[in-house]
């Protein structure tokens, strides 16, 4: 199963957020000297999208499901607070950096050199309160089975359909799927077609840099 670091955010978020994603990119830029590097086969996944995918009008529904991100067995519910992440995984090695003028901060969080997710953040994460919120999460290794979304982890297209609808991307290696403030998007392997990435996002809290 390949990565595609920088690829996967655009794609998932091509027609939902080009700002988010270019703060996204951006902060991944500068964490990227922190950790091991991924490897990355982007071309085949940039190819697919622009060929073979077609956007559809956006989803009108305003009814947000119940989105729970499972970890180590237990639940949290999406937007969450950065204090219940943290009773559950340790998150003391998390590579973090804290953009001011804009008020939030992005975590690579790693599991030995694996990175497991990547976290937006409201404010100063190394000075986090009770109130501070996760509003942004990609599960960047779906298989390990740390995270879990709704019970599903390295699953097929199907199966998010069958728990969250219809994609509104028609692409057999991308699942997206809006509610209102929620965005969902998915990116399978194009040789397995198993998820490779999951990403949740909290569109109430637009970060750009």
């Amino acid at each position: 199963m390949y990565k595609s670091e920088f690829t996967e955010e655009n794609a998932c978020m091509y027609h939902k957020s080009i700002i988010v994603l270019a703060g996204l990119l951006t902060a991944a830029i500068l964490l990227s000297s922190c950790g091991e590097p991924n490897v990355n086969t982007s071309d085949t996944v940039v190819e697919t999208y622009t060929t073979d995918s077609t956007t559809s009008s956006i989803n009108a529904e305003v009814s947000v499901p119940v989105i729970e991100i499972g970890v180590s067995g237990e639940f949290l519910t999406f937007p969450f607070k950065y204090e219940e992440l943290e009773k559950l995984l340790d998150l003391s090695d998390c590579q973090n950096v804290y953009f001011e003028e804009k008020g939030f901060s992005v975590c690579n969080v790693y599991q030995g050199m694996n990175r497991i997710c990547t976290l937006f953040v409201t404010g100063n994460v190394s000075e986090h309160t009770a109130e501070t919120l996760v509003t942004q999460i990609t599960i960047d290794d779906p298989s390990n089975g740390i995270f879990t979304l709704n019970g599903l982890k390295d699953d097929n297209p199907e199966d998010f359909k069958s728990i969250f609808g219809e994609s509104e991307t028609k692409s057999e290696y991308l699942y997206d799927h809006t509610w209102g403030n929620i965005v969902l998007c998915v990116l399978f392997d194009n040789e397995t077609g198993k998820a490779d990435s999951i990403q949740l996002l909290d569109m109430d809290y637009p970060y750009s840099l």
